[in-house]
């Protein structure tokens, strides 16, 4: 990623001689050399090598050495012509950058009918489109993709979030730089690296001010924060720009060079992607050290580092990097074995990736890539207007590529109603919000519990219009009734965000549901997270489903959380959470009557286990507490089944879908009542 930089003497390449032309320091492999550190280790973090765990640094090198190569060949443009042409400037940006990620969304398009299943069309569409149009980083922010999620159900253009932070930076910062230049920037070189360094500490501080350990996306994906890798770049380069080569090795630049890999040797080795260190000054640290690499072999061609980096298999890997970065993701998506495969298994599966990696990065550079950046396609050549149209022309089939390809095949189908999902949450879940009101006087129902809950949804606003009553959601993803810190892993990892908000949130919202705010004359509740890992009082101890500390606690939780929503006369109905059923993804490969596509009840002995603490707390409670049970009719003759009544029933096994939800919900307001619950 970055701007490509070529040969001294004049080279023979006609990209080179391009480029060349732009760049009259020439070519230095060296600087390829340090694209390949980054990209590969990258693809060794991505591909699960252990002793590289800190190898997403790679992104931020290549932020630092795009920041540092754009500025510098700005601002020779402007020392050599008086001028930048951002026109040239955006038309070399995007042959650069443009072919390669179309080919890439063009097959993702391609896979995204063959293989992804039908609850993934709507993010793949999203995914696409804010991949082509550069503003992926932000839309995984607001989907919460989170960059640390494990592979499965991963997007194949995650990645892409970094192209889109790098293209954001080349909108604004050549129009920025052109305007400095302009007031005299060169002149009063000083005033201009303060201000850049000024900009720089903002940025660390935004990545550490929206860091937040139970959800390091924000400041990881943040093009706020992450300008600051960018902007080291920049200042080194105005640092750097008009100052002589050192002669020989220059053994102070060669130096600068050692400590600056050398330390980035270290990072990839120690740094973890979630730890506070890195959102708190530890990105900047890293990026500062890559600043150093530049800078020696930058100063010192000849020095060992320059020479080690500019050694010919390493600087062509640093040719094709842009690609590999592109096409390594969705390849070690798309290439997998099952999870019981042997260690010799995946070592070959590692080397098939990799190798399939470099094949096609390697064909794309080759002929895709360079023909275009250099003006060798028929018609286009380096025609302007015709580069553009090229582009528009390519940003719409493309765009039509991914609508087309992630429309379910017929309305009222099984992909239909797989894709209308349930699960609506409040503007600022996990706060309560109104979301049908009843006419004056009308009871209030509030639903409480986590996303299970929230799939209620659909269903209760159809009561709450048909029988006339206030209905409040209070349910949230990820939360229990009781309040419980949830994790998982032994090590006590977040669960995720909403329930850590939950955590400190609550009892106060039960005691905002109950009070004059909401004035919740009848709660509904159900949580599958009930018997979700959870913290003990300790905050170091995991306690593990099914064991009686796990038991216990969720119980005296339960108990604790009861005892305050009813404590101002409000009816609870307990709905007993249903067992884990197939996902509408098993119809994949299987029919309906598949076993797969069915699972019997019996089977999920910990809901049965935790509907059972339900009903013990209830019998303590029984003037106030029911408990409602719907499983018969969601998993008839005592097997959950995909496709139930002919709806498809939950469409990931654990939520309803919209149609699902409508269905059941007079069976539900039936049984609400026939168990004590006073409703209109």
């Amino acid at each position: 990623m970055g701007e490509t930089t070529v040969t001294t003497p004049r080279p023979t390449d006609p990209q080179a001689r391009a480029t060349h032309e732009r760049n009259p320091e020439g070519y230095r492999p060296a600087l390829d050399g340090v694209r390949a550190i980054a990209v590969s280790s990258v693809v060794a973090y991505h591909f699960g090598f252990n002793s590289l765990r800190g190898g997403f640094l790679g992104v931020d090198v290549f932020f630092v050495l795009s920041g540092y190569l754009i500025t510098s060949i700005l601002l020779t443009e402007y020392a050599t012509r008086d001028r930048i042409s951002l026109s040239g400037f955006y038309l070399r940006r995007l042959r650069r950058l443009f072919p390669a990620l179309g080919l890439v969304v063009l097959v993702v398009s391609v896979a995204t009918v063959l293989y992804s299943s039908s609850l993934q069309l709507h993010d793949r569409f999203r995914d696409m489109i804010a991949a082509l149009f550069y503003y992926a980083n932000w839309h995984f922010i607001a989907s919460d993709q989170s960059y640390f999620a494990g592979l499965s159900g991963a997007s194949p253009l995650r990645h892409t979030w970094s192209l889109a932070i790098e293209e954001q930076f080349y909108f604004v910062w050549p129009v920025l730089l052109l305007i400095a230049l302009r007031l005299g920037a060169l002149r009063r070189r000083w005033v201009l690296l303060v201000l850049l360094a000024a900009a720089t500490a903002a940025s660390v501080w935004a990545m550490a001010h929206t860091f937040d350990p139970a959800a390091p996306s924000r400041a990881y994906y943040g093009s706020d924060g992450r300008a600051q890798q960018l902007l080291v770049g920049v200042l080194l380069a105005v640092a750097l720009f008009g100052l002589q080569k050192a002669r020989g090795a220059g053994l102070t630049w060669t130096a600068v060079s050692i400590l600056g890999l050398g330390s980035l040797v270290v990072c990839f080795n120690r740094y973890f992607d979630q730890a506070s260190y890195y959102y708190k000054g530890g990105a900047l640290l890293a990026a500062l050290f890559t600043a150093a690499l530049i800078a020696g072999v930058e100063r010192a061609p000849t020095g060992p580092v320059a020479r080690l980096l500019s050694i010919a298999p390493v600087a062509w890997l640093g040719r094709i990097s842009y690609g590999v970065y592109l096409w390594h993701w969705p390849i070690l998506l798309w290439l997998h074995l099952p999870d019981d495969a042997t260690g010799t298994e995946k070592r070959v599966l590692t080397v098939a990736r990799i190798a399939l990696t470099l094949a096609v990065s390697a064909a794309s550079f080759y002929l895709l890539e360079r023909p275009i950046r250099s003006g060798k396609v028929p018609w286009i050549r380096r025609n302007s207007a015709r580069t553009v149209l090229a582009f528009v022309v390519a940003l719409g089939l493309l765009s039509t590529a991914a609508y087309a390809s992630t429309r379910p095949q017929t309305k009222g189908s099984i992909a239909v109603q797989a894709t209308q999902g349930s699960v609506v949450a409040c503007p600022k879940d996990p706060e309560p919000c109104l979301r049908v009101k009843g006419p004056a006087g009308a009871p209030v129902i509030t639903t409480i519990g986590d996303s299970t809950m929230q799939a209620y949804d659909p269903g209760l606003r159809q009561l709450a219009k048909t029988h006339g009553f206030t209905y409040v959601q209070g349910a949230a993803g990820g939360c229990p009734i009781g309040h419980r810190f949830i994790a998982t892993g032994l090590n006590g990892q977040l669960h995720k965000r909403a329930n850590y908000v939950c955590f400190r949130k609550s009892p106060g919202i039960f005691r905002d549901l109950i009070g004059p705010k909401w004035k919740t004359d009848v709660f509904i509740g159900t949580a599958y997270n009930e018997q979700s890992r959870s913290m003990a009082a300790d905050g170091k101890t995991v306690l593990v489903p099914g064991t009686k500390a796990h038991i216990d606690s969720v119980e005296a939780e339960l108990e604790k959380s009861v005892e305050l929503l009813t404590s101002k006369g409000a009816y609870l109905a307990l709905v007993h959470m249903l067992p884990r059923g197939p996902a509408v993804t098993c119809l994949d490969d299987s029919p309906p009557t598949a076993p797969r596509c069915n699972y019997p009840v019996a089977d999920d002995k910990l809901a049965a286990t935790y509907n059972k603490v339900m009903d013990r707390v209830a019998a303590r409670h029984t003037a106030k507490v029911k408990i409602v049970d719907v499983t018969d009719l969601v998993c008839p003759d005592g097997v959950c089944g995909v496709i139930e009544h002919g709806i498809v029933m939950r469409y990931d096994g654990g939520h309803y879908t919209k149609k699902a939800s409508e269905w059941l919900a007079p069976y539900l307001y039936q049984r609400l009542r026939e168990a004590g619950i006073p409703l209109p």
